[in-house]
């Protein structure tokens, strides 16, 4: 409805018209949604007020058809009204086999709406027919009254229900001066019958009126719903373009530390003609001109929270320098790990920010700072994770190894001390350098490759022959979810080469042995990752996609929102920021 236009502007013509028709304000398309659901409102009430309208019928000739009849009116009356109730039956009957069965046509809703108007425009002539024929012996009209109220529930134009209102009375009057026999009654009854007329009239409008606040409220509603929709769609192709603009600044950012550590393999050469003297670094050191040092991260202090003074931002800052031959390797190693992780997009992954050979021959690579505690300490000082929230962090875990697997590396160095669980999105990190470029191949044993892999997380086809590849990724990530789940290992060694003995030979215990009511599915899926076969251990992506089922099914909270609950029941003591470097507990 066109709400600019003052009802107080407008010609009073239009005024009283628009109170007799209020549809007359209603732009186009509004008035098709009006005509619309005014055909779909009669066509709801044509299922149950026919099949009431033909019972009535056939009981009120059947009724009429047992009075007594005393003298010829009355005879002339009464069968009148037996077979005015039976035709009338009888159409409404026609009306509604024709809807429900033989004209298949007619079975929309609009048609079906339309009939109804129909049926019920022809009530007020039948109740001007009964109270015309009433009037042989008695003066009553009452019928009439009732059918012209009832027929105002049809919902129909100004014009028709005047139409339909008007004939109706103006029968009825001529049949009441004509057929009444008492003169004094004529008058009184014309005026009431024309009035009653006028009266359902009115009552039709009223009904229009409030069809027409119905449809006004939808509109209003409609309205509001395409504002918001227009408004979250603007609201999205901002957000869109912001996520596009960041991914780009990321893949800018990934390109200068790709390119930066090219350079730097470069410097290294030149590194080892004559490595610098060893410097030390402790807290308030201020590394290559930037970063700031806090606080030691592990025991090596190799790693330590920094203040980065270019971006205001804490890092988390991993320095080496070329003191001596080893510690040569280990700069080549960090680069390569850089180099290889840049190809990696998963949001569990750490990214690095930055990576620089200062003057004085650090080297050094800056790392986001995510707060959070490792699931090897959150394990030591709390019970179990429950299942559903395994099943989250698992396939958070699992999307990530994907990701590592697909561009030809494998991690090697999963493990509870490797696992970050965080009160931010997404719950679940994972840090280790280990990593090493294999295009899913066999790698043999090497001191490089023994360093820093704990024992307890080993596959046994390492344990044979050195293999390290995405099964043996996928192995220790089974040893992870074990030991979320259950709360300790499957084996019981007690020493490094125990350990080895027990993934090559042993079975590990089962989770339903060693924990009650075990979730079925889960254990199953952590026991084959337990396999000591490769070829039967699921994939990375495979075992995703059942943690991610399996989680959903439970309807399992995000571990970050789990973490920030079980801290808040702790009664504001919080486990303690852990930001481990990556590299395992064995360095």
């Amino acid at each position: 409805m066109d709400h600019s236009e003052h009802s107080e502007k407008l010609p009073w013509v239009t005024r009283v018209w628009r109170a007799i028709e209020p549809t007359a304000a209603f732009e186009p398309e509004h008035l098709a949604q009006y005509h619309a659901t005014r055909v779909q409102l009669h066509a709801r009430h044509m299922r149950w007020v026919l099949p009431v309208l033909i019972v009535a019928h056939l009981a009120s000739a059947g009724y009429f058809s047992t009075l007594p009849r005393a003298t010829e009116s009355q005879i002339l009356w009464l069968d009148t009204m037996s077979k005015l109730h039976g035709t009338a039956a009888a159409f409404v009957a026609v009306v509604l086999v024709a809807v429900t069965t033989s004209l298949r046509n007619l079975r929309e809703s609009s048609w079906r709406g339309v009939l109804f108007e129909a049926v019920l425009r022809f009530y007020p002539f039948f109740g001007a027919l009964i109270s015309a024929n009433a009037q042989r012996t008695h003066k009553g009209y009452g019928f009439f009254i009732f059918a012209s109220m009832a027929a105002a529930i049809a919902v129909v134009d100004a014009r028709s229900s005047l139409v339909v209102n008007a004939l109706a009375a103006t029968f009825l009057a001529y049949a009441i001066a004509s057929m009444q026999p008492d003169p004094a009654l004529r008058g009184a009854a014309v005026v009431t019958v024309l009035g009653v007329g006028l009266l359902g009239f009115l009552w039709s409008r009223i009904s229009a009126h409030l069809l027409v606040a119905v449809v006004q409220a939808e509109i209003t509603q409609q309205n509001a719903r395409e504002n918001l929709e227009q408004k979250l769609a603007q609201q999205l192709a901002t957000t869109s373009n912001h996520v596009l603009e960041i991914a780009r600044l990321n893949q800018q950012l990934d390109a200068q530390v790709q390119q930066r550590s090219k350079e730097l393999s470069l410097a290294l050469a030149k590194l080892a003609q004559g490595a610098p003297a060893r410097r030390t670094i402790s807290e308030g050191t201020i590394v290559g001109s930037r970063f700031v040092v806090d606080a030691p991260l592990n025991v090596a202090r190799s790693v330590w929270l920094a203040d980065d003074k270019v971006t205001n931002a804490r890092v988390v800052l991993r320095v080496a320098q070329a003191s001596s031959a080893a510690e040569l390797d280990e700069f080549h190693k960090m680069l390569e790990e850089v180099d290889a992780f840049l190809t990696v997009r998963e949001p569990v992954f750490v990214r690095t920010v930055h990576i620089d050979l200062t003057e004085d021959g650090f080297l050094v690579q800056a790392m986001e700072y995510v707060p959070g505690v490792t699931l090897a300490k959150w394990l030591a000082t709390h019970d179990a994770m429950p299942p559903a929230v395994v099943a989250r962090a698992g396939a958070l875990l699992a999307r990530g190894l994907a990701a590592v697997h697909k561009v030809g590396l494998v991690h090697r160095s999963i493990s509870p001390a490797n696992v970050m669980l965080s009160a931010f999105s997404p719950g679940v990190r994972m840090l280790g350098f280990g990593a090493v470029r294999s295009s899913l191949s066999s790698v043999r044993h090497a001191t490089a490759l023994l360093s820093g892999i704990d024992p307890e997380f080993v596959s046994p086809e390492f344990v044979a022959d050195g293999a390290l590849t995405a099964p043996s990724d996928v192995y220790a990530a089974g040893l992870v979810l074990y030991r979320a789940l259950v709360g300790k290992s499957p084996f019981r060694p007690t020493t490094g080469a125990g350990w080895l003995k027990a993934h090559a030979s042993e079975a590990p215990a089962p989770i339903t042995s060693v924990m009650r009511n075990a979730p079925r599915e889960l254990s199953e899926l952590i026991m084959r990752c337990l396999a000591k076969q490769p070829e039967d251990r699921p994939t990375a992506s495979e075992l995703g996609d059942a943690l991610e089922a399996i989680a959903n099914a439970a309807n399992a909270t995000g571990v970050d929102a789990y973490v920030r609950r079980i801290e808040s029941e702790a009664s504001g003591s919080h486990p303690s920021t852990d930001l481990v470097s990556g590299e395992s507990n064995t360095r």
